[in-house]
């Protein structure tokens, strides 16, 4: 199932050393119990979690993608899914060996542990260190939401029109505000327009974006704004291929605006006096 790669071989997916992969894969051309498909995307996401998604060093996905290239710097692998016997497989790479294809969901967590035990544990301890500083950054925004303040229209049109801040650019750079309906772009590897690099879709009302998805090698990444009555953004969340990532809550002071990750970080901007 694992040949080496030619010139002329095509990749939905491309990984080279240092960077090591767990892909998580199904070859629809084979038919299986609905129990053992649904047994492997178990397994599948449980291990996503443990690595707390994919990190710097290791790519972790369960992914619809058909082809990978992996390669070591000296040798180059090519792995075509629908050439696999079973259904559901996992693919792992340790950025040195041949591709290990497994189809046995019991094999699964064995292999990740014998051959990417060291990344699992440096991003479960990174984990710890960042549940200790989300507790104490949750303990600093709690004080900061229970600030009492009710904007109102000239408040929120003050933001949306005249902060221009990474969230409220000005209107000009929006169309004017006359920007309505759903957008997309595709972007092709060739000038006859037959491979897709990537595509973007963006929806917008009123000139406002309400989502941002990029799609590329079988990776879909969406940013959907949720806007309150006041046309003021009250969230944004992030996902990649259906699983939240981040949410970004924002919080409106009468000087202010904070914005408060799920990951713990903050941002804060100061309005302008002539703003207020």
């Amino acid at each position: 199932m694992v040949r080496l790669a030619t010139p002329e071989d095509k990749a939905d997916f491309g990984i080279s050393n240092p960077s090591k992969a767990l892909f998580f894969v199904e070859n629809e051309k084979v038919t299986a119990p609905e129990n053992r498909i649904s047994n492997h995307k178990e397994v599948a996401d449980g291990l996503y979690r443990q690595f707390g998604g994919a990190t710097e060093s290791v790519m972790v996905a369960r992914t619809n993608a058909q082809t990978f290239k992996f390669s070591n710097g000296r040798t180059t692998w090519f792995v075509n899914v629908q050439n696999f016997p079973k259904r559901t497989a996992m693919i792992l790479f340790d950025g040195e060996n041949e591709p290990i294809i497994k189809y046995n969901t019991k094999n699964y967590e064995r292999l990740v542990k014998k051959y990417l035990s060291e990344d699992l544990e440096k991003r479960q301890q990174a984990g710890k260190e960042n549940k200790a500083v989300e507790k104490e950054a949750t303990k600093v925004w709690n004080s900061i939401d229970a600030v009492s303040f009710t904007p109102d229209q000239k408040y929120a049109d003050r933001i949306i029109y005249h902060s221009n801040t990474t969230y409220y650019p000005l209107i000009s750079f929006e169309d004017g505000g006359n920007c309505n309906g759903r957008f997309q772009n595709i972007i092709y590897l060739d000038a006859k327009q037959k491979n897709i690099s990537y595509t973007f879709n963006v929806t917008y009302i009123n000139g406002r974006m309400l989502e941002y998805a990029y799609s590329r090698e079988g990776l879909e990444s969406v940013q959907k704004y949720y806007l309150n009555t006041l046309g003021l953004l009250d969230s944004i969340v992030n996902s990649q291929n259906g699983k939240r990532e981040m949410k970004l809550n924002f919080k409106y002071l009468p000087d202010q605006f904070i914005i408060h990750s799920s990951l713990g970080f903050r941002e804060e901007f100061h309005l302008m006096i002539r703003d207020r």
